[in-house]
């Protein structure tokens, strides 16, 4: 029971921003605490979520429990629900503790150590991952992409042959390591294809979203252009979109987390000319 209370306590805790004591005093309730540790330990995030919701604890508390629990699926849909206000708010004082539940790190142990290792620029993957998944690692799309950083099997296999994993089977990609370390690699091999840098991670983004081939011929036909006026002209709505969405949320991560001794140093530039193509 005292640890059941401990680890939902962490959770208020790191939330960082003022709680309601009557909701403190609910989620430390021994039959709320035990039985909402026991399910969140059991993977049955929805049980866990049943819990809290029988103790009316709701809001960036519910969210700061479930990232605490490790059910970080549960808390992003609780974060799309709660609309978007926050955002009108730096992530500086008071407002910090409610972006950086709305931007947790999970699997750090996996995400950190391959990022050098595979040219994968800090808090890249991250921004690919909330964006695909919201962190659930048994998601699939309606293409059939797989996992946390949602790679088609066919991806993955290529990948898979060039960075030497074995990949025993479709299934392997809701593996998080294995689905990881494949979908860093992938995006590790598009940075690097446009010169490494924040600008190239500007043309990775929609690279893995509409593949190289297409970026390549927007690159070719729009010579001079600068690569922020490059990505609000993507002429796919969904490829525009989904580039808006991982630069915002890249950008969030950076700042939050990045290690720049200015927090300015934490923006990337993106008002630069893009790389030349023939044509």
């Amino acid at each position: 029971r005292e640890q059941g209370e401990d680890a939902l306590g962490q959770g208020l805790d790191a939330l960082g921003v003022g709680v309601d004591p009557a909701v403190h005093a609910a989620i430390a309730a021994p039959a709320t605490a035990s039985a909402a540790t026991i399910y969140a330990r059991l993977g049955l995030g929805e049980w866990a979520q049943d819990e809290l919701r029988a103790a009316s604890v709701g809001g960036w508390t519910a969210v700061a429990v479930l990232n605490q629990a490790g059910l970080y699926a549960g808390a992003q849909k609780l974060v799309a629900n709660l609309g978007t206000s926050w955002r009108t708010h730096p992530p500086l004082a008071d407002a910090r503790g409610q972006w950086e539940q709305a931007h947790p790190r999970p699997f750090f142990e996996l995400v950190a150590p391959r990022e050098p290792e595979l040219g994968v620029p800090p808090w890249l993957t991250y921004a690919i991952m909330q964006t695909e998944s919201r962190f659930d690692p048994g998601a699939t799309s309606w293409a059939g992409a797989r996992g946390l950083i949602q790679l088609m099997p066919s991806t993955a296999k290529a990948v898979a042959e060039q960075a030497g994993v074995k990949l025993d089977g479709d299934g392997a990609l809701y593996d998080p390591e294995t689905n990881i370390t494949l979908g860093m690699s992938h995006l590790g091999s598009l940075v690097a294809r446009y010169g490494g840098g924040d600008g190239a991670v500007a043309l990775a983004i929609p690279s893995y979203n509409a593949g190289a081939g297409a970026v390549e011929r927007w690159l070719t036909e729009r010579q001079g252009w600068d690569l922020d006026v490059f990505v609000e002209g993507i002429p796919y709505d969904e490829t525009r979109k989904y580039t808006q969405s991982v630069l915002g949320r890249w950008l969030a991560y950076r700042v939050l987390y990045g290690v720049g001794e200015k927090r300015e140093d934490r923006v990337p530039y993106l008002a630069l000319p893009l790389p030349k193509r023939g044509g």
